[in-house]
């Protein structure tokens, strides 16, 4: 069977939109996206197997700049400093977290003692990151001696910056590989629902990263962000802020809640 792979962006205000990767020496022409619809929706699909290449969007704008962006929607990333998206299939991983689910209770029926995590610091090999997979057994023996019911997460999705501690995200959708590729990160979860400790994930929608391969002006116009400086940026923090108000923010925010 042929294995193939879509691309879907919005990118309303390009003049041109390319999918350029190492499936096609980054060529520029070798992937062309089609505007499929007057929202500016662009469609493009490679018929072949190409999980885990590295892969960015080429954005021309109006004015004739070129942007390269990562994908809003990759799975997976390259690991930072670099900062390509890259194919990864979410599919076959067997959870086994059944019991778990039958027995859960509402939270409001049963006390809760939570304990706080970020992963890229809690346990380090040789000072480097461990991935979730290699976390795995020592945080389940950790919770399981100590007692807890929880675990929250400080954010585990792509961020740029490691002093963030995940607060100024780039890849929503995206668990970071500083914890290796996001099944690493399911049997990390599916550990710990086994033991019978649930799992909460710090979410930031009140601000994302302004480095320039993410959301930030992705097609060369304001798609994610206000326009007005004085809405759209937290001075303080040298991050951009969401544009509640359009619904294509909304969809992309509500639906990287039900991702997670």
């Amino acid at each position: 069977n042929v294995v193939g792979c879509e691309f879907l962006l919005l990118a309303p205000n390009a003049s041109s939109v390319s999918v350029v990767g190492e499936f096609n020496n980054y060529n520029p022409d070798a992937t062309v996206m089609q505007k499929i619809d007057d929202k500016g929706i662009y469609y493009a699909y490679v018929n072949s197997n190409i999980e885990w290449s590295r892969y960015k969007y080429r954005v021309t704008t109006k004015d004739g700049r070129v942007l390269m962006k990562a994908d809003p929607y990759a799975f997976f990333s390259d690991f930072r400093p670099k900062t390509d998206s890259k194919v990864y299939d979410l599919e076959g991983f067997e959870w086994h977290d059944e019991e778990w689910f039958k027995k859960k209770k509402k939270v409001y029926e049963q006390p809760l003692c939570v304990y706080e995590v970020h992963l890229g610091s809690w346990r380090r090999k040789d000072g480097e990151f461990m991935k979730a997979n290699e976390i795995a057994p020592q945080l389940v023996q950790y919770m399981h001696e100590q007692g807890f019911t929880h675990v929250e997460f400080l954010p585990v999705y792509e961020h740029p910056l490691d002093d963030s501690w995940g607060y100024m995200g780039t890849g929503y959708y995206s668990v970071s590989a500083r914890f290796g590729v996001p099944k690493d990160f399911m049997y990390l979860v599916d550990s710990l629902h086994k033991i019978g400790v649930g799992v909460i994930l710090d979410w930031v929608p009140a601000h994302f990263s302004k480095d320039w391969h993410g959301l930030a002006e992705f097609d060369g116009t304001c798609i994610y962000e206000h326009m007005d400086s004085r809405k759209g940026e937290h001075p303080e923090w040298g991050t951009k802020i969401f544009n509640y108000g359009k619904t294509e923010v909304k969809s992309f925010l509500i639906g990287n809640v039900f991702y997670w």
